[in-house]
């Protein structure tokens, strides 16, 4: 049960498994895309297609309980679906699902940008088998990926291709995996990401600004309150109190500015409705030098 790029990577990947046997494909119907509403099937549907599989593609996943439990299948592979699993869908197989972070941590919505507000140096995948709770099943495998360097972007893309492999490495030891419960007074649960919480400021420290800026690039990106948007950003000096937002150094390739503790340099912005441009040319547009200060 999958439906975007990132689900259809995993099918590809079983697909070359020897040892299993896929008895159906179940995938969100093909919806409308882009401005002329195109009616376009889902990545899963394509891969499913073009290896002849059985494909189901039901507005509600009960529609197909009774055809799910006749086929009378070992487990279930649940990879970005787009639905919740019923308790009659739960009872007729496990179900295997990838969580990106290491649980009990992060359970819920975002846990790519959770690990990076707050840090952390390793993240990584866990296959875990699913139950009527948000992400609170026994775990069967996990690996580890470390974080430096990335943002969102890049390391969800990691996150998915590791993914792939540790299911496929799994399922190959199928018989004896052993589910380890999950401890949920270590739990963190959080929140699907919401625009508004790319608003910030420079009343931060350098590198809590510089962990939401790898947390919410490209969405919902990190902006101020006049909407400029901080478009390629890294880290200046680690200490040292400014004044929030002063412009501290203008160079050709990124300006200085101060937060509350340390500075930022700050390579590219775009100011609303406006495309990026380089940070310095945007502070020659509007006048601004050394000692204003970036609103």
């Amino acid at each position: 049960m999958g439906t975007p790029a990132y689900a259809a990577t995993i099918l590809s990947d079983l697909l070359t498994a020897d040892t299993l046997e896929m008895v159906l494909v179940v995938t969100q119907p093909d919806r409308p895309v882009g401005r002329k509403g195109v009616l376009t099937p889902p990545p899963v549907k394509q891969v499913a297609q073009q290896a002849g599989l059985d494909l189901a593609q039901p507005e509600r996943l009960d529609e197909i309980v009774d055809r799910i439990a006749y086929l009378k299948p070992d487990l279930i592979v649940v990879a970005a679906y787009g639905q919740i699993l019923s308790s009659a869908v739960l009872s007729i197989a496990p179900c295997y699902n990838l969580h990106a972070s290491l649980l009990p941590a992060h359970r819920g919505a975002a846990p790519v940008q959770a690990s990076l507000l707050r840090q952390e140096p390793l993240t990584g995948m866990t296959l875990m088998q699913m139950e009527k709770g948000l992400d609170t099943g026994p775990m069967l495998a996990f690996n580890l990926i470390a974080t430096a360097g990335h943002q969102a972007a890049s390391l969800t893309e990691q996150l998915e291709q590791s993914g792939a492999s540790l299911l496929l490495s799994a399922l190959k030891r199928y018989d004896r995996l052993r589910p380890l419960r999950q401890h949920s007074c270590d739990a963190n649960l959080v929140r699907k990401v919401k625009k508004q919480d790319g608003a910030t400021d420079f009343k931060r420290s350098s590198q809590e600004l510089c962990s939401r800026f790898r947390a919410y690039t490209p969405w919902p990106g990190l902006f101020l309150e006049s909407g400029l948007v901080l478009v390629a950003l890294k880290p200046g000096r680690a200490e040292g109190r400014f004044t929030p937002g002063e412009i501290l150094a203008i160079q050709a390739e990124a300006i200085e500015v101060g937060t509350l503790q340390g500075s930022v340099w700050i390579e590219r912005l775009q100011a609303p409705s406006k495309k990026p441009v380089a940070a310095a040319s945007y502070l020659n547009g509007k006048r601004l030098g050394v000692g204003d200060t970036l609103v």
